[in-house]
């Protein structure tokens, strides 16, 4: 009898048929815990590459700000010397024939002139990605980097 008392306590008197044997829901557990765990730590890993990512681009803006403005000061500067060794020039030239008009007048026509030439030449200052079309053209030119024939995308 006193052995069915003790089931009974340990059981909650669930008789046994209705119960979970107990490595089994012990085994359950610790899978559901572990996937819970998992869960966890799978969130936390997502939201610190997102927070990496944001810092990174961050990052990579506060650069891109610094280059501009460092570049806007270098270029005010530069320019504002060049207006004055343009003022000197022309009062120097100015002196040199008797009165200050001169000088003016033969300075602006140079920068008049060089403005012309500049945009007649049309010189590209700004590289536009040509020189990777250029590199793409020599690997796809007749006998290409290594001699290889030309590649055909055209389909014949």
């Amino acid at each position: 009898m006193e052995s069915r008392d003790q089931t009974e306590k340990l059981t909650g008197g669930i008789p046994p048929d209705r119960q979970l044997a107990e490595p089994e829901s012990g085994i359950v557990a610790r899978i559901i815990d572990e996937t819970r765990g998992l869960s966890t730590d799978l969130t936390s890993l997502v939201e610190l590459r997102i927070k990496k990512a944001q810092l990174d681009i961050e990052e990579r803006i506060d650069r891109k700000v610094n280059e501009v403005t460092t570049n806007l000061i270098f270029a005010v500067l530069a320019g504002l010397g060049g207006l004055f060794l343009l003022v000197a020039l022309s009062l120097g030239i100015g002196a040199l024939l008797g009165h200050p008009g001169w000088g003016f007048l033969i300075v602006g026509i140079l920068l008049a002139l060089t403005g012309f030439i500049m945009k007649k030449a049309q010189p590209e200052l700004v590289n536009r990605g040509t020189k990777k079309a250029v590199i793409e053209q020599k690997k796809l030119a007749p006998g290409g980097p290594q001699g290889q024939p030309h590649i055909q995308t055209d389909g014949r």
